[in-house]
C-alpha cells in the first residue's frame, strides 16, 4: 500500500529542486519549470500544491507575480 507524502515532505522536494539547480536565496523559478520536473518524476500535482502551500507558510518560498516562486534565505538554509 502506497503512503501519501506529508506536505512537509513535498515541500522538501520542492526545495531540492532549487538546490539541484544550484539556486540560492532570492533566486526564482517559474511554475512551468516545477511542472516539468514534477511530472518527469511522476509526482502528483496535488502533492506539489500541498508542498508549495507548506513551503510558503514556513517562509521557505515567496510567491511573486507571473507564477514566480523565489527561494528565501530561510528556505535556502533549511534545504
Amino acid at each position: 500500500m502506497a503512503t501519501i507524502p506529508s506536505p512537509e515532505k513535498n515541500a522538501r522536494k520542492i526545495l531540492a529542486i532549487f538546490i539541484n539547480r544550484n539556486l540560492r536565496s532570492g533566486e526564482c523559478l517559474r511554475l512551468n519549470i516545477f511542472d516539468a520536473i514534477w511530472n518527469k518524476k511522476g509526482l502528483r500535482a496535488d502533492d506539489f500544491k500541498t508542498g508549495m502551500e507548506y513551503a510558503v507558510a514556513q517562509g521557505w518560498i515567496e510567491v511573486r507575480e507571473n507564477h514566480m516562486y523565489c527561494l528565501t534565505e530561510k528556505g535556502f538554509s533549511g534545504a
